[in-house]
């Protein structure tokens, strides 16, 4: 999956690749929302936060910056121009030689 996420991004020009989080629990992990989710989850913001921007989760909700779902969706509208681009045969100014649009 992150390999696919990475040339998503590549193809939409962000600035960022398609990294992916595990965090490991001893047993099951707390019950979302409860205060032990949550201590938990800013652990890991603050282990997130110590990479000083060398690895950038794809949604932040416990560090400086967040990139909730419109990113996302910034991402696939850029991802599905780029492969409209491509698919008709034209560069990233609009020329070609495929159909008008």
């Amino acid at each position: 999956m992150a390999r696919a996420m990475t040339l998503k991004h590549a193809l939409a020009e962000l600035p960022y690749g398609g990294a992916k989080s595990v965090v490991l629990a001893d047993g099951p992990l707390p019950a979302p929302g409860s205060p032990e989710r949550v201590a938990l989850m800013e652990r890991y913001g603050d282990f997130v936060a110590r990479t000083a921007g060398s690895y950038v989760p794809g949604v932040r909700a416990f560090c400086d910056e967040v990139a909730p779902g419109p990113c996302t969706g910034r991402g696939v509208y850029a991802a599905m121009r780029a492969a409209v681009r491509h698919a008709l045969g034209r560069g990233r100014d609009g020329g070609g030689t495929g159909p008008p649009t």
